[in-house]
């Protein structure tokens, strides 16, 4: 008669041949599958608290014990899985990261960190750290001037009238370096500056030029052809804006007929923002409201002239991230618009720039109120402008 032998777990009474012996005890086959697990490395019976699944999802998916998994396997940092060192990508003092996730991270060229995508500059085509792109980007120098860098103008073409528009074209990621090089050697009505909301590129300014010379003679083309062949962007990047600066000395030679012309660039900017302004710029609210507030303007039926006047300069006071900005004592700023390196998108925002800045200059102020939209354009014979508006449906 064959041996029967009682479940530690159950009760239940077996043959001890179909009995699973741990530590003396003696378990039938449901409840050893249900309390324990051989280990795959090491081949010990173990608890099923005491072990890991590793390598979850893979084709060698299995579990281990406590020493084992130190011994043999790490934790990805970013999908939060254990694995056999068999899938590991890399590792530093900070970070351990698998196979399976290692198209979201860089390792630095420098000291040899892992960072995540994101996280990571991108100088003379190597991938950088915060820290160690801080110390090799200082190369630039010899191409891109400190933020306060402020040379003394240079006016391109001829305005009798004095519109003479400044641009600052704001470009991220990618390789600086070259773009940089390139820009500088090629591009002499140019110059560029370091700007703290970008996080590898830089701002191109131009000196300011009449709408004519930028877009047949400063070689904007050529300058977008150099960021886009080094992998810069400024449309999509969340961090560039294009900014337009307008002679103050086109609105009047008096200071009273710039502020009252300028005042009415502000309410047109205020009558037309949600419906056409906001599309135009290509920015969001929440980018809006950080950057380029709306003109924040209450004005009332029974206000003079004078008084719309005086509310309209108050608007200096909320500082220089303003839809128009005040703050320059020779220009007024554009702020509104997103970066672009498309260059039918960039001659249509100059275009349009122009032409505001021309009907604000010529409407009557108790006219602003029934003006429409489409009065802004009337006469233009401004192709890329009137095709931006077409595609914008606007």
């Amino acid at each position: 008669m064959k041996e029967l032998k009682k479940c530690t777990n159950c009760g239940e009474m077996l043959e001890i041949e179909a009995m699973h012996e741990v530590d003396g005890n003696y378990y039938c086959g449901d409840c050893f599958n249900e309390l324990f697990t051989v280990c795959a490395y090491c081949g010990r019976v173990v608890k099923n608290e005491n072990v890991t699944l590793i390598n979850n999802g893979c084709d060698d998916e299995q579990y281990v014990c406590r020493e084992c998994l130190t011994r043999h396997c790490f934790y990805c940092d970013d999908c939060h899985n254990y694995y056999s060192n068999s899938h590991l990508w890399d590792r530093d003092d900070n970070l351990a990261i698998c196979n399976n996730c290692c198209c979201d991270y860089y390792i630095c060229s420098n000291c040899d960190c892992i960072m995540h995508a994101d996280d990571s500059f991108v100088y003379n085509g190597d991938y950088y750290c915060q820290s160690c792109y801080d110390d090799a980007r200082d190369d630039l120098s010899d191409y891109v001037n400190d933020y306060g860098y402020k040379p003394e103008p240079v006016f391109l073409g001829s305005a009798p009238d004095n519109m003479y528009l400044g641009v600052e074209l704001e470009v991220d990621k990618g390789t600086p370096y070259y773009a940089a090089e390139n820009i500088y050697n090629n591009y002499g009505d140019v110059y560029l500056k370091h700007d703290g909301s970008l996080n590898s590129g830089f701002e191109i300014v131009s000196h300011p030029a009449t709408l004519d010379y930028h877009i047949n003679s400063l070689g904007w083309s050529g300058i977008m052809n150099t960021c886009l062949n080094s992998n810069m962007r400024s449309h999509d990047t969340g961090t560039c804006g294009l900014h337009v600066h307008v002679s103050r000395d086109f609105f009047g030679e008096t200071q009273d007929e710039q502020d009252l012309h300028i005042a009415k660039l502000i309410l047109l900017v205020n009558k037309f923002w949600d419906e056409y302004i906001v599309p135009f710029s290509r920015r969001n609210y929440d980018n809006l409201n950080r950057w380029a507030a709306k003109p924040d303007l209450e004005i009332l039926d029974s206000d003079t002239e004078d008084e719309i006047l005086d509310k309209v300069k108050s608007t200096k006071r909320n500082g220089r991230y303003q839809a128009i900005n005040l703050q320059n004592e020779y220009t007024i700023e554009f702020r509104i618009f997103r970066g672009t390196l498309k260059l039918h998108t960039f001659i249509a925002t100059l275009q349009f720039v122009d032409c505001i800045c021309r009907f604000a200059k010529k409407i009557r102020l108790s006219d602003i109120y029934t003006a429409s939209w489409s009065d802004l354009f009337i006469g233009t014979n401004y192709k890329e402008l009137k095709e931006y508006l077409k595609e914008k449906n606007i």
